[in-house]
């Protein structure tokens, strides 16, 4: 389970400011607010769990920033957040605009992301690239830059394309963005 998920958004009209000389205020300004997923003041009994056994019910789920591992479904107790996100790759590319996982945030607008709107075979790994694995199958993970124990879940730079029957996720850095159709590097959010 990850930390809070924070948003920031605007808030139109709430705002003032001060500018020139003498002094002359201008009210109705937009400013940016911090909001959680969901709103924290619509919880009725905010709660966090701590073991598999505890879970959360629609009134206690205030958003996660990653949730689920890999393989795993969400679940009350595991959520998890979903994002449109395309990632800027290591070769010059980029995925098209589609679904993600939040990995971790790494900044008030920017989060590590695995695309899971497809899989990546071994053997289309792009070096340099990090991944996210999402099915061992009968690749040599070590080989193209995992863990001596890799499992499912586990991230690494790929060093060397692969030459069995797993895949993974590509992952990136993207900056959180107010848009449905997020471009290379940038992510977004259903509020």
């Amino acid at each position: 389970m990850g930390r809070a998920l924070k948003i920031q958004k605007n808030n139109v009209g709430s705002g003032s400011t001060v500018t020139g000389t003498p002094p002359v205020t201008t009210y109705n300004q937009t400013i940016l607010t911090d909001a959680g997923f969901p709103n924290f003041g619509s919880l009725t009994s905010p709660a966090t769990p701590y073991n598999s056994a505890d879970t959360l019910n629609s009134d206690q789920f205030v958003g996660v920033v990653g949730g689920s591992p890999a393989t795993s479904t969400p679940s009350a107790t595991f959520p998890e957040v979903l994002a449109a996100v395309n990632i800027s790759l290591a070769d010059g590319t980029s995925t098209t605009a589609g679904a993600g996982r939040l990995i971790r945030q790494k900044g008030a607008h920017k989060f590590l992301v695995a695309y899971t709107a497809s899989t990546t075979a071994d053997e289309s790994l792009i070096i340099g690239q990090a991944y996210q694995i999402a099915v061992l199958g009968t690749t040599d993970w070590q080989a193209c830059g995992g863990g001596a124990d890799s499992a499912v879940g586990d991230i690494f730079t790929a060093v060397a394309v692969g030459s069995g029957t797993g895949t993974a996720y590509p992952v990136g850095q993207c900056v959180l963005s107010n848009t449905g159709s997020p471009t290379a590097g940038n992510m977004s959010i259903e509020y």
